[in-house]
């Protein structure tokens, strides 16, 4: 039984992404919607609108990519805690830091 309010990382994929000048958010295949604070990702907060507006899934949703920017951002939770802020996933993000990350939906 999973109580900590986050789902199970194999339930993670994402369909679309919206990037502010405050957060990144991700719909997942799911309904659910993920925002977290653009802050956790430097590359995307220093990155024009247009260089935001431009990414890509990677694989079957298990990731994001930025061409333009080189910047790739998990969306499952990988096997190892993050050691590098920039290089955690989402999940593992709204895990440790559950007071600046929004879930809506499903």
């Amino acid at each position: 039984m999973n109580t900590s309010g986050v789902p199970p990382a194999t339930a993670v994929k994402a369909q679309d992404v919206r990037v502010s000048d405050r957060a990144l958010v991700v719909e997942l295949r799911d309904g659910r919607v993920v925002s977290v604070p653009l802050t956790w990702y430097p590359r995307l907060a220093e990155a024009s609108r247009r260089e935001r507006k431009r990414w890509e899934l990677l694989g079957p949703g298990i990731g994001i990519h930025w061409p333009e920017l080189d910047e790739d951002i998990s969306v499952e939770r990988p096997s190892r805690r993050c050691a590098v802020r920039r290089e955690c996933d989402i999940a593992e993000r709204m895990a440790h830091r559950s007071e600046e990350f929004v879930w809506s939906g499903a």
